[in-house]
């Protein structure tokens, strides 16, 4: 019942999900890049386009199977992309680095840098406030379930990139690609606290907390407002001149 009136009110919206893709639509929009040829590495079954309405590739190792009318999948098993170089005009990537295990971050970082032509938008957790977060979330998870979360397991035993070695890997990729580039946006999204608040009422099995969670969209048209203090994530956008 729970999930019908959700539908009903929110369709396919999320709060956290909401808040790390919007402000990457806001930089799509403002930029005007709507027509552009859009890849976005680890997009799972949808990705960013319950936000934006248009037909981009996902490119992951992993779809559960849910059919997308906006999203070509294309799956693969790591390494080198299957694209040619500059194929597409944008790549994003929104929290997936962290899945990534450190040793392979730099080629992989190197290969959207490759595929992209005009620019890229990283969406990234980052730094030690945001990994204390996770352990926190982790705990409170398994105190709830019994069991740890999968994904929030594979952000501790990677670890969270750091922005300075992020930013050097990206500077790193464009010369190893024969690039110039330059840095348009870096900014904070979403304060530590106010997610930890939001991710318990969605890990919680209470109904009222439920229902908190997904009042938090009202958050969402004052997104900009929320990025304060320590934060969660960085995004990054980087134009290929």
């Amino acid at each position: 019942m729970l999930k019908k009136i959700k539908n009903i009110l929110f369709g396919d919206y999320s709060p956290d999900i909401a808040l790390r893709y919007l402000p990457v639509v806001d930089i799509i929009t403002k930029n005007k890049l709507n027509n552009s040829s859009i890849l976005e590495v680890g997009s799972g079954d949808y990705g960013i386009t319950t936000y934006l309405k248009k037909k981009i590739t996902g490119l992951d190792i992993e779809f559960s199977g849910e059919e997308s009318r906006r999203l070509e999948k294309i799956k693969y098993q790591g390494g080198k992309f299957p694209f040619m170089s500059g194929q597409f005009d944008l790549i994003l990537t929104v929290d997936s680095l962290e899945h990534i295990a450190p040793a392979q971050r730099r080629n992989h970082i190197n290969e959207i840098m490759r595929v992209a032509r005009s620019g890229v938008i990283f969406v990234v957790p980052c730094g030690q406030e945001a990994a204390r977060h996770d352990k926190k979330l982790q705990a409170y998870f398994y105190k709830i379930n019994g069991y740890y979360d999968r994904f929030l397991q594979e952000h501790i035993a990677n670890g969270l990139p750091q922005l300075e070695e992020l930013i050097e890997f990206i500077n790193q990729g464009a010369e190893a690609n024969g690039k110039i580039i330059k840095i348009i946006k870096q900014k904070r999204l979403l304060n530590i606290y106010l997610r930890e608040a939001l991710m318990k009422c969605k890990i919680s099995h209470s109904v009222g907390l439920s229902i908190v969670y997904y009042l938090g969209l009202i958050l969402v048209p004052a997104r900009r407002l929320l990025n304060f203090g320590h934060c969660y994530r960085y995004l990054i956008y980087v134009k290929i001149i």
